[in-house]
Formats: C-alpha cells, sequence, structure tokens
C-alpha cells in the first residue's frame, strides 16, 4: 500500500460533492448482495458502511476504519498546514490495528516522460491503478497524487485478493448524474457485484466526503469491478492529444483490432478524425519502421523531422482516459524513434575529403552506432542540382554525426585551398582510374580530393583540393596519372565517307565491334586499350562521327595499334551490312534459346546479327558478313545477305502471328485499364507480358492515334484475350462501387497462415502492393477484397503458395559425423550448391543445437549424426540420394595419417588463438587432431583427407616442426641506458634492424624474436634476450653490437635558431622534426621557449658527421623562414588578390605572402575620354589608386625567392595603377566581324596591342570591354574600328 501521505496532496481537479450512503435504498440494495451467514466486520457490506457514517466506532469494518484513519490524517494536516512536509507526524502503515486486511505495499510508480511531445498540465497522470497496472500509471510532484488511492493484497487462505478504491469529490460524477436514480451509488455497486461475482463495501467520509471502495474477489474479478466502478462513477472527462498521421495505422490496427483492444481496456471512446486513405490503412502500413518517415532538413537548425498531424479524442472516465493516452503514446514514440535528415548546404567540393579514402570516415562514423551516412560523389558542375548528404537512423545519432560533418565542413574549409587544373576530357578516365581507384589513391597519398567535371559536359577543368602544404602533392599526382596513357582518336566516319551516310555505317561497325568483341585480340597484340563510343552517342542524331580513342603506356603500341585498327575497319565495307525491319515482338525468336539461332547464323553463314540495340522498341535488325570475302563482289555479298535477312524475318514470323487492335475506350476509364500503380493492367497481361504491348492514348509514332485509343499488339491469341478482359474491366468500372466490393474468401490448413503472411507481414504487403487488393488473414481463413480481376489473381498465387507448403516435407538422413565436413564443403559450398539444385534446404547439426532453444525445431537434428532435410517431395528424395551417393564417395576416398612432432613444436603448429593450424585445415582442406601434450619429447598429430591433401599438410606441419628444432636462445649483455635508441619510436628502429638482418617485422614476430628484460637485479636489466632462427639471432646479435659502439662514440652539438622557426623545424605533429631525425640518425632536442623575440638552443646527438648533416637541414628550414614587408595601398587590395599572382608565388618560388584583414577600398573612377557621337560610340576611363590608406603585406620564404617575389608585387601593383577601361559601342550583329573565324582577329589583336578583350555573349549587350595599360587599349580601339570599318566598305 502506497504512503498515506499521498492521499494528502492537494488534488487539481474540479470538485464536486458526493452524497453518503445513508438512504434506507442504498443500506437495502447492497446489504441484499451480501451472503448469508457472513457475520464478520468485514462481509457486512453497505450496512456497515451506513454504520460507520453514523458515527458508530463499534465493530468497525476496515474500510471504515481506513475511512476513520483517512479523516484524522486529514484533520492533522490542516493543524501542521505551515509545517514543512518532513515535519509531518509519520504514520505506521504497518500497523495490523490500522490497516488489519490489506496485507501488502506497494509504492508510488516513477512518473513517465514522454518524449516526442513536450508535457503540458493536462499530460500529468493520475494515481488510483492496481498494483498490477500501477507501473503504467505515473504520479507527478503537481498531479491528483490524492484524488484516489488503491491497495492490493492477497489472502493466503484463498485466492482472493482486495483492494481499496479511494475517490475523493473531484474525482466523482456530480450526484445528480445518479443519486436517488435507478443509476444510484448502491445501484451500482449491485450491479458491478453480480456481474464481477466480487464483495465490495462502500463508505463516505462526512468532512472530507472522500468515498472509499473496499473490493474483495478474485484477481481478475477485482480488476473488472474496479474498472465498473470508475466507468460509472468516476469523472468524465474529454482530452485531445496530436499524432502523427502516418501513425494512426497501427493505433487502429487490422480491421481496427488494436483501437477495439485499446477502448476496452481502458472503457474509454477513442475518435480519430476521418482522413483520405487514413481509414483504411492497413495493419502491414501501420508496421512499416520508422525509418521510412523522412526529414527534408537542408540545414542543421531543422533536424528534427516534421510530421504531418492529425488531433485524436479520449472520452471516459479520468482514470481510462489517462490509461489510453499512455498506450497511444507508447505506440508513438515506438514509431517516431528514428529519422532520416538530407544535408544540403555543405559545399560538394568537400565530399571526397568528408568520406576519406575508400569510404574510410564513413565507416568510422557508423561503427557502433545505429547509423547510416550516405555522402554521394560529387562533379565540378555549379550548374547542376545538389546532391545532398543522406543520414539515417536514431535521432540522436543523427544530429550528432550531422554537427560533426558541418565541424569538419568548416574546418576543411579554412584549412584547404582548390586548384583548378585545365586538362583535356580523354585524360579524365585516367585520373579517376577503374571504379574511381585512382582519385582514392592520391587522396590517400595526399590527402588532397580530386573532382572531375560530368562526363556529359565539355569542361576540361579538373579541380584539386586539399591542405596548402600538400596541394603541391595532390597536383603533381593528379597530372602523374592524367600523362601516365598516351591516347591517340581515330575517326572512323571518313573510311566510309562515299557512302550516303557514313555516320550511320560507322555507327553499325562501332556497334559490330562492341557486339563481337573483335577489338580485344587487338589489345592484347599491341598493348593498348580500345575506347568504343556509348549506345547512347551512336543513336544521337546531333553526332555525325564515330571516334575510336586509343590508349597505351607508349608511342609505338599506340601507333600500332591505329595502323591494326584501320586495318580491321577496312575490312568491312558498306556492302558488308544489310538493315532489315523486324518487329521487336518477333526479335526473341531471331534471337532462339539462349543465343542459340544466332550461334547457329554466326557458324554456318559467318554473320553476326545486330538486334534491339536502340531498346526493345527498335524494330531494326543489322546482319553483319564478318567473314572472308573469298573473291565475291560488293553486289553478290550484298544479295545474300538480303537473302538471308528475308529468311531469318520469314522464319520469326512462321513462329508467331503478330497482330494488332485499337479499341475505343473513353480516357476518363483509362484509370481502371491500367489500376493502382499499373496492377489491373499487370493482372490482364499476365503471364504474356513478353508478348503483348498495350498503349493508351495518344502516341507520337502514330499520328492518327487519339486520346481515346487503346492499342493492342501481339501475338493474336493473346490479343484477343487481353482486348477481350479490357472491355470487360471498363464495362465493371462503370460501377465503380460494386467493383470494388467484389470478395472472395477461402480456408486453408491454419498451420499455413505464417506463411501465407510472411515475415513482418512481407507476403502479403507485396501482394497489397502490387494488385491493390484488401487481404484479411486469420488462423486458416482468408478473406480478399478489390477488383475482380485482382482479387482473382491474387487469390490464384495465394493458393499456389499453399499447395507448395502442403508439398512441403521433411526427411532425416543419417550419415555419420565424421563426413559432415566433406559433405557441406568449404564455406558452405557443397551443401548451397544441393540446395540450389534441388530447391530444398538442408540442416547439419551444429553444436549449440542442444542448448539454443530459438529457430525452427522442425528443421533441428536430433543426433549428431542426423542430417535434415526440407522440400517438395520429390526434391527431397533426389537430393537424399545425391547426398548418400556423396557420403559413400567420401568415405571411400578418406585417408588418414599420423606423424609425431617434439611437444615444444605444438604451440607453433596450433598458433595463437589457432589461427596456424585452422589456415592449415581450411588451405588443405583436411582434419588435423593433435594429441594431448604430456611430458613425452613427441606429440602425435593425425591428418585426415584426400590423399594428396593429408600429405600436403603433413608437410606444412613438418616444415613448422624443424623451424622449432632450428631456434636458438641467446642473451646479450647491453647497458640499459642504451635500450631506448635500439628501440626508436614506437619500435621502429628496432624494426628496421631486424628487417635488415632477415627477420620479420610482424609485431607478434619480433616480440618473440627479441624481449628487452625488466628483471630485478642490475644484470638482467643490462640483458637482451634474442630467440629464433639460429641466422638471424647471430647477425642480430652482430648489428646490435654495432649499433651499441655507434652510440658510445655519439657527440652533442648545438645550434640556436630564432624562436620563430620553431615550429617549421617541428612540423605538424612532429613531422619536420621526425624527418630530420630518420635521415640523419640523430635525435634533436628541441626546448620551449615562448617569447618570439629569444633565440632557442637546438640540442642534437649523434656522430659527427651525422650532427653535421641535420645542423645544415636545420639551417635551410630556418633560410626559408626570411621575412620582408611590403607597403601596398588598400585601393589595389582586391585587384591583386582576384589575379593569378598570389598562386604563382606560392608555386613557383614557395614565397607565403600574409595579408592583413581589411575591408577592400575602391577607386575612384576618371573619365579620359568619351565620346558618344559617332558610328562607334566609345568611352576611355582609368581609376585613381592612390588613396590615404596603404597596409603592410609580409612575404615568407628564402630570402632571393622574397626580394623576387616583392619585385614582382611592386610591378603589378604599378600594372594594375595604370590600368585603363575602354567601353566601345558595338552593334550585336558585328561582334562576329571582330572576332573572326574561331577567334583568329581578336586574339591577333590582343597580341598586337598586349590587352584584354571581353565580347559579351549575352542577346543585347553591345558593349566590348577593353582593358590593359592606355596605349595598348587605344591601339585596340583603333584596330577594332578599322576592321569593323573595311568591312563596311567592302559591303
Amino acid at each position: 500500500m502506497e504512503h498515506l501521505s499521498n492521499l494528502e496532496q492537494p488534488t487539481t481537479m474540479d470538485s464536486y460533492d458526493f452524497q453518503k450512503l445513508t438512504n434506507d435504498e442504498n443500506l437495502q440494495g447492497t446489504e441484499s448482495q451480501v451472503p448469508s451467514g457472513s457475520k464478520s466486520a468485514s462481509t457486512n457490506g453497505l450496512l456497515s458502511a451506513a454504520s460507520s457514517a453514523a458515527g458508530s466506532s463499534f465493530g468497525l469494518t476496515p474500510s471504515a476504519i481506513l475511512q476513520q484513519k483517512h479523516e484524522n490524517a486529514q484533520q492533522g494536516k490542516k493543524q501542521n498546514n505551515s509545517k514543512s512536509f518532513s515535519k509531518k507526524p509519520a504514520i505506521d502503515v504497518h500497523s495490523e490495528d490500522a490497516f488489519p486486511t490489506l496485507l501488502s505495499k506497494t509504492g508510488p510508480s516513477k512518473p513517465r516522460i514522454v518524449s516526442w511531445v513536450r508535457k503540458t498540465a493536462s499530460n500529468t497522470s493520475v494515481a488510483g491503478s492496481d498494483s498490477v497496472s500501477r507501473d503504467k500509471i505515473p504520479f507527478s510532484a503537481s498531479s491528483r497524487a490524492s484524488s484516489t488511492k488503491s491497495t492490493l493484497s492477497s489472502v493466503k487462505e484463498t485466492d482472493f485478493v482486495t483492494e481499496t478504491l479511494i475517490l475523493s469529490p473531484d474525482n466523482q460524477a456530480p450526484r445528480m448524474s445518479f443519486v436517488g436514480k435507478p443509476n444510484s451509488v448502491a445501484e451500482i455497486v449491485r450491479t458491478v457485484m453480480h456481474q464481477t461475482s466480487t464483495r465490495i463495501n462502500v463508505s463516505t467520509a462526512s468532512k472530507t466526503k472522500n468515498t472509499t471502495f473496499l473490493i474483495q474477489g478474485k484477481t481478475s474479478a477485482v480488476k473488472a469491478a474496479r474498472r465498473q466502478i470508475l466507468k460509472l462513477i468516476g469523472r468524465r472527462e474529454t482530452k485531445t492529444m496530436p499524432c502523427p498521421v502516418f501513425v494512426v495505422g497501427a493505433i487502429i490496427g487490422t480491421n481496427g483490432q488494436n483501437l477495439k483492444s485499446i477502448m476496452d481496456r481502458t472503457s474509454t471512446r477513442i475518435q480519430i478524425p476521418k482522413r483520405n486513405n487514413t481509414a483504411n490503412e492497413s495493419s502491414d502500413d501501420a508496421k512499416k519502421p520508422e525509418k521510412e518517415e523522412n526529414s527534408a532538413a537542408s540545414t542543421l537548425d531543422d533536424l528534427e523531422p516534421q510530421y504531418e498531424m492529425t488531433t485524436i479524442t479520449i472520452e471516459g472516465d479520468f482514470e481510462g482516459v489517462e490509461l489510453a493516452q499512455k498506450d497511444i503514446e507508447a505506440i508513438i514514440n515506438e514509431r517516431t524513434s528514428n529519422t532520416t535528415v538530407r544535408i544540403s548546404h555543405i559545399s560538394t567540393e568537400l565530399y571526397s575529403l568528408l568520406r576519406g579514402p575508400d569510404g574510410k570516415n564513413i565507416k568510422e562514423l557508423e561503427e557502433g552506432r545505429d547509423l547510416k551516412v550516405q555522402i554521394p560523389f560529387a562533379y565540378l558542375d555549379p550548374s547542376a542540382p545538389v546532391n545532398p548528404i543522406v543520414l539515417s537512423g536514431e535521432k540522436s545519432a543523427v544530429r550528432e554525426c550531422a554537427l560533426y560533418l558541418q565541424g569538419q565542413a568548416e574546418e576543411l574549409l579554412r584549412t584547404t585551398i582548390p586548384t583548378m587544373l585545365p586538362i583535356p576530357r580523354r585524360q579524365h578516365r585516367f585520373i579517376n582510374g577503374e571504379k574511381g581507384v585512382g582519385i582514392q589513391d592520391i587522396l590517400r597519398k595526399s590527402g588532397c580530393s580530386v573532382i572531375l567535371p560530368p562526363i556529359n559536359g565539355d569542361s576540361d577543368v579538373v579541380s584539386v583540393r586539399g591542405p596548402a602544404l600538400n596541394i603541391s602533392e595532390g597536383i603533381r599526382l593528379t597530372l602523374e596519372r592524367a600523362n601516365s596513357t598516351i591516347v591517340d582518336a581515330v575517326n572512323i566516319t571518313t573510311a566510309y565517307a562515299s557512302s550516303k551516310n557514313p555516320f550511320d555505317i560507322a555507327s553499325i561497325v562501332a556497334r559490330l565491334f562492341l557486339r563481337s568483341r573483335k577489338l580485344i585480340p587487338l589489345e592484347e597484340e599491341c598493348a593498348v586499350q580500345y575506347h568504343l563510343p556509348k549506345r547512347e552517342e551512336l543513336q544521337s542524331n546531333s553526332n555525325k562521327t564515330v571516334i575510336i580513342e586509343i590508349s597505351g603506356k607508349s608511342q609505338e603500341a599506340v601507333r600500332e595499334g591505329r595502323a591494326k585498327l584501320l586495318a580491321l575497319v577496312n575490312q568491312f565495307p558498306e556492302s558488308k551490312f544489310y538493315k532489315v525491319t523486324i518487329d521487336p515482338l518477333l526479335q526473341r525468336y531471331v534471337i532462339g534459346s539462349k543465343g542459340k539461332n544466332l550461334q547457329k547464323l554466326r557458324n554456318e553463314h559467318q554473320v553476326e546479327l545486330l538486334v534491339g540495340e536502340y531498346g526493345e522498341e527498335d524494330p531494326d535488325v543489322i546482319v553483319c558478313y564478318i567473314g572472308a570475302d573469298d573473291g565475291k563482289s560488293p553486289d553478290q555479298i550484298q544479295k545474300e545477305l538480303a537473302d538471308l535477312a528475308e529468311s531469318v524475318k520469314s522464319s520469326a514470323e512462321a513462329s508467331a502471328k503478330i497482330v494488332s487492335e485499337i479499341i475505343q475506350v473513353p480516357s476518363v476509364y483509362h484509370k481502371h485499364i491500367v489500376g493502382p500503380k499499373g496492377t489491373t493492367l499487370n493482372a490482364i497481361i499476365g503471364k504474356s507480358e513478353e508478348n503483348v504491348i498495350v498503349q493508351l492514348g495518344k502516341v507520337s509514332y502514330r499520328p492518327d492515334s487519339t486520346d481515346d485509343d487503346v492499342y493492342i499488339r501481339g501475338f493474336s491469341k493473346d490479343v484477343e484475350r487481353v482486348v477481350s478482359e479490357i472491355k470487360q474491366v471498363v464495362r465493371d468500372a462503370k460501377n465503380h462501387e460494386i467493383l470494388h466490393s467484389h470478395v472472395e474468401e477461402f480456408d486453408f490448413p491454419a498451420q499455413y497462415s505464417k506463411n501465407v503472411i510472411g515475415k513482418n507481414g512481407s507476403n502479403v504487403s507485396s501482394l497489397r502492393e502490387d494488385l491493390g487488393v484488401q487481404i484479411n488473414v486469420e488462423e486458416g481463413h482468408i478473406r480478399i477484397q478489390g477488383i475482380k480481376k485482382n482479387v482473382e489473381e491474387t487469390a490464384a498465387r495465394i493458393k499456389s503458395q499453399i499447395e507448395a507448403l502442403i508439398d512441403d516435407t521433411i526427411l532425416r538422413v543419417n550419415i555419420p559425423n565424421d563426413f559432415h565436413r566433406q559433405l557441406i564443403g568449404s564455406n558452405g559450398k557443397y551443401v548451397r550448391r544441393l540446395e540450389e539444385k534441388f530447391s530444398v534446404r538442408v540442416r547439419f547439426p551444429r553444436e549449440d543445437d542442444s542448448s539454443n532453444s530459438t529457430g525452427n525445431e522442425l528443421m533441428k537434428p536430433t543426433s549428431p549424426d542426423e542430417v535434415v532435410i526440407r522440400g517438395g517431395k520429390k526434391s527431397v528424395a533426389a537430393a537424399k540420394q545425391e547426398l548418400l551417393e556423396l557420403y559413400e564417395y567420401e568415405k571411400s576416398i578418406a585417408y588418414t595419417s599420423t606423424i609425431d612432432i617434439p611437444s615444444k613444436a605444438v604451440s607453433r603448429v596450433v598458433g595463437r588463438n589457432g589461427s596456424t593450424v585452422e589456415n592449415i585445415r581450411t588451405q588443405f582442406d583436411v582434419k588435423i587432431d593433435i594429441g594431448d601434450v604430456s611430458t613425452e619429447e613427441t606429440t602425435p598429430v593425425s591428418v585426415r583427407g584426400a590423399k594428396a591433401d593429408v600429405e600436403n599438410a603433413i608437410k606444412e606441419i613438418s616444415a613448422i616442426a624443424e623451424e622449432v628444432k632450428n631456434l636458438v636462445e641467446k642473451v646479450i649483455k647491453i647497458d640499459r641506458e642504451y635500450h631506448r635508441y635500439l628501440i626508436g619510436p614506437n619500435g621502429s628502429k628496432l624494426q628496421n634492424t631486424i628487417k635488415e638482418c632477415g627477420g620479420s617485422t610482424d609485431k607478434t614476430e619480433t616480440a618473440r624474436l627479441i624481449s628487452f628484460s625488466n628483471g630485478n637485479s642490475e644484470e638482467e636489466r643490462n640483458s637482451v634476450v634474442l630467440r629464433g632462427d639460429k641466422e638471424i639471432v647471430e647477425a642480430l646479435e652482430t648489428r646490435l653490437l654495432e649499433i651499441v659502439e655507434e652510440l658510445k662514440n655519439q657527440v652533442e652539438e648545438k645550434i640556436e635558431v630564432p624562436q620563430r622557426c620553431i615550429s617549421s623545424i617541428i612540423g605538424r605533429m612532429g613531422s619536420t622534426r621526425r624527418d630530420i631525425e630518420r635521415k640523419t640518425s640523430t635525435m634533436l632536442n628541441i626546448p620551449n621557449v615562448l617569447d618570439p623575440e629569444e633565440t632557442v638552443t637546438i640540442t642534437i646527438v649523434g656522430s659527427p658527421e651525422n650532427c653535421e648533416k641535420a645542423k645544415e637541414m636545420i639551417q635551410e628550414k630556418v633560410a626559408s623562414q626570411y621575412t620582408q614587408m611590403i607597403t601596398v595601398p588598400d585601393t589595389v587590395y582586391e585587384s591583386i588578390m582576384k589575379g593569378i599572382l598570389m598562386k604563382k608565388l606560392r608555386s613557383d618560388l614557395k614565397v607565403f605572402v600574409d595579408t592583413p584583414e581589411i575591408k577592400p577600398v575602391q577607386p575612384t573612377e576618371v573619365v579620359l575620354e568619351d565620346h558618344e557621337d559617332g558610328v562607334f560610340p566609345w568611352k576611355l576611363v582609368t581609376h585613381d589608386y592612390t588613396g590615404s590608406s596603404s597596409s603592410e603585406w609580409a612575404v615568407r620564404g628564402h630570402k632571393e625567392n622574397v626580394e623576387k617575389a616583392i619585385a614582382s608585387l611592386e610591378k603589378s601593383i604599378k600594372q594594375v595603377m595604370e590600368n585603363c577601361i575602354a567601353y566601345l559601342g558595338i552593334p550585336t550583329n558585328l561582334h562576329r566581324r571582330i572576332i573572326g573565324s574561331g577567334g583568329s582577329i581578336i586574339n591577333k589583336i590582343r597580341k598586337i596591342a598586349q590587352v584584354k578583350i571581353d565580347v559579351p555573349r549575352t542577346p543585347g549587350d553591345e558593349i566590348v570591354v577593353v582593358q590593359g595599360s592606355r596605349a595598348g587599349v587605344v591601339k585596340a580601339k583603333d584596330l577594332i574600328f578599322e576592321r569593323l570599318q573595311e568591312n563596311q566598305n567592302q559591303e
């Protein structure tokens, strides 16, 4: 029972009075329900309740005692209302005197928080549930904790329980609803007692007006009685709650079963607004995972999925409403835990860097999380729509990943720079490599991403993006891959220049090469690759040439490949091709089963047929003669091909008669012919899909077609059937309501219900989607409703499935367990082959079968030797026969051999975690048993399998044992102070030393080969233990002692460098420092000095000559940090930064320019000349760059390069300040006169005047802009006007 103080908390419900049960009708009505002969105070029913209400203290019932205690507690509360809760007098809830019949106690449940919707005051929970369901009714500090009180105790002597229900006035229905009427409290209690076979005592406190119900009976009856009392007497209320529309189907359930269950259990009425298709949603739709609800968020501020919402109304007693609300919230929470987010605001240029080499970063993000990350591949196409990043999975994981990706994108934008490289399009495939391995290789080696333009575009620009320190390496690798292959192109269209349509013949030749693979021998012979155009390019009307590209590693190979290709093309003149038109429906008869007819024509007539090259609707078939001419003339070859083509066509037409028919059906009925998602038309066509074409309405290639046409073409028998069924569908569609009311029901064996439904309803869902019907499956009965044709097709499919299930047979075969491994095969390949061949399932015994109770018990073997086969009767019998034959074969070739190996070699043969012996088992497909390792010197090893495999496995085991025999152990004395130098950072020096001596660099082998002692004594600490092959151990001993001798001869050198150069000497993550140490075999000690004005003394430890090398490398790094300042006017800031000068300084001179963050100052425009009159108006302007503000730019690098860079900057500043711009008004139709063929004229003017000329491409824009020095601009203007004047004179 809960602590009584819970009853004292204030209520938030509306209060109203509740009449004490003192009326005679109440007393008499309740007394009549008390069993006769019951004398105890606890069974006096409503008579005891009446006496309690009158104030009598003699013979009080338990409910009266409880009520009296409750009143005392309420009075004590009023007296101590100013005291804190902790100072209230404790009530002994365990007192048998106070609570004689309440034997058990329960505590208040914790409040439950609904995660998908924000809590409001109306969402608070109520108390009052019994001990069984109390966990589902949470309490809240501000809720109606005092409204009801329920306890449940078990009586040991019987199967009865007692529950106390306390209703405060706020939680009771208004008395006018039942007092003095047939539905009064007494009448209600009497009715409930009769219906539930329980005993109910009722009492009402005179002061608090709280009514207490003491209910006794069986557990289920007490629960039912309690619910009935609350339903009939409890306060009625109505609540509304929001709900995502897509969850409504799950709340309703199949045929409304879920909703009905909730309403029956909670005695409530739940209303869900009608919505299109909502009421008819199936249970399978309700079971769809929440992952299908996608959020189209484009920014991180909108990651939460936005569901379309509806409102659910719940009516009933206050507790029933709470219970129903929580049941519905549980369903909603279950289906809104996952989400999908699309991020489109991250630049596609960063996709490759975010993805990482071979998707490494994506794998790390997904590992261990309910998360799926999809970062698409990007192309360098600004006009293309952004393909977003898609994140799907658990909400918190999606948000965390989205925030991480945004942070990474911002970091990459800040730390990486893009570089655009013009590379011919034909070389892009070599950068990309097969399946993008080239780009991934560049990313892996340099940390730079490469973005190519779209395949169907015309851009040659390739983007390389990466860190500033790595961008040069990324560019180098990109250019290296682009230039790694020599490319040539051959236009084979020129070989057919004399033909009427050279492109058609050339495209046929290209298609023939694609189909017959005639170029493969030439590729192997010449060591080149031929790249043929795609079929789409060969079909394009705009394309008039057929280009075959040749690529190879050497110029000679490409030249030879070109010659061979031209020779091959010349072997196929136009006379060797003949085009014939054959209906697409007949073409499969031309091809034959598995291409047999084509193969026959190829063998007998030396011809190749090109069929259906441009899709299923292509009627053209090309007959290509691929044999030798044998002195035949072109006309003779053409005649033979024509005769053969007619023969092929006649043969195909003889195989099937093709007819077509057009019927007139008003277009409004076409949707009924098609059906939902094409389901009706699919059902009409049925298995004749390959033989019939149905087209509705107007089509472009039938000019006389109308909107009402239904065109059917195919084999005559199928066309006749389809026409008849379409007419029937149209007739049925005229009464749509009747059409959709067609129902078919049938019974089937109940044990196959789960098979018909499928896992998670997959089978039923598939039929619903394919044929658009409603399916309701119960135990042994199915009901299908929908369009008649679709219902019949659905029923036929389900009946076919049931027939297959009835034919299902399980057969058990006893085969000795020793042969199971051989019958299963490596990775189960033999058993899979058997299952695929006979369409059966085969189950061999497993080690965990005895302990694992899950899975299909029918398929579980009952003994270690039993093999279970399941499938159709005939298939199972055939599979059993083949399995037994295989067993007999394996038994006949079983071979066993045993060898003895040294006991000390057993661990090496087994390997770490059994890896070595398992590799031998897998490699030779044998079974290996190793005897117990005893004190004997040798241990037996038994190998079983095919004789050859056993002998090979024994050789492998013997070789390992022989290695162990050659193992030696040596201890050499090396002072402990040299150990860290021998090991090196992360063991790198030790690994290199072992490699030099012929040892393995595997960490496990290294640990076994050498160990540095950490013993207690000085002698042990100065010892190094070597274990391994004798030759390697001796070589390693010699080399280690040599290194120690070198270390003894080391010296210390010091060098002072400015503190500002320390970062360049250390490098990123210490990379530069490690590089110096590795190349010079020295160690650097760099102290931590923070003051940039001080110098840092670096200590170099190593041999004298190596120390000098290290000094030189450090001095080189110091020299590369020379800095010089240059003053730049702010007015030229933007012009200098937009140019390519800064990139050239970085790439050519290895010089870096640090510029301050300033707001660019725009120069003042000055008009030098303005001529608005004349044939061609023009204006000459310049800009005044002399401003009052300037900034200091820092130039860093080697001194001589810095000086060159400053000279270039000063020159560029001067050019910017002297630049002029001329605006020439020239009509658009005259622009081509100054451009010339291929830009020849304008390029010549640019070269003569040394200026930049921009001719607008936008229609209507007449202004031609000339930029450069004043003399050059004037010169270019004069040349342009002269050119225009000459053209006018000529006209």
